[in-house]
């Protein structure tokens, strides 16, 4: 498959309901998606499934694409990463800021529920690794604000 999945082919809408923008009032979810320091972050939580992997501020249409395609570009290369979303979110509503815009907690929804074929749709490794799976990538530490 070609790398440069098209926006069309990152998003099926087969799990849209899983995908929910915490700023809407009444929106709750089972896991918070974003990164640390924001401002739905719980102090303590790691938040595991924010995109590190692209930092920029999301200003228009391009930059969501290339946030999801940056992050659909790690997954390609952490098979650990891609078994524990298939291990631990399936089922689950993810909560984030993009919502309904496309954004990598759509990439979640559809690895977390899908079936094999799909992974291999999107160039994603399909083994579960004889290793431990290590956590997913981090920003850097927050300071605490005074």
């Amino acid at each position: 498959p070609d790398p440069a999945v098209p926006p069309t082919d990152l998003r099926s809408g087969y799990f849209d309901d899983l995908v929910v923008n915490l700023t809407l009032p009444g929106s709750r979810c089972d896991v918070f998606c974003g990164r640390r320091g924001s401002s739905a972050h719980v102090s303590g939580d790691p938040a595991p499934w924010g995109n590190y992997a692209y930092t920029s501020r999301l200003l228009s249409d391009h930059d969501r694409l290339a946030a999801v395609r940056a992050y659909l570009s790690l997954l390609r290369r952490s098979p650990h990463l891609v078994s524990r979303i298939r291990a631990e979110l399936p089922g689950l509503t993810l909560g984030c800021y993009c919502a309904p815009e496309l954004c990598h907690c759509h990439l979640l929804a559809e690895i977390a529920n899908s079936p094999p074929d799909r992974l291999v749709a999107l160039a994603l490794p399909l083994s579960r690794p004889s290793s431990p799976a290590p956590s997913p990538p981090t920003a850097a530490p927050v300071p605490p604000t005074r």
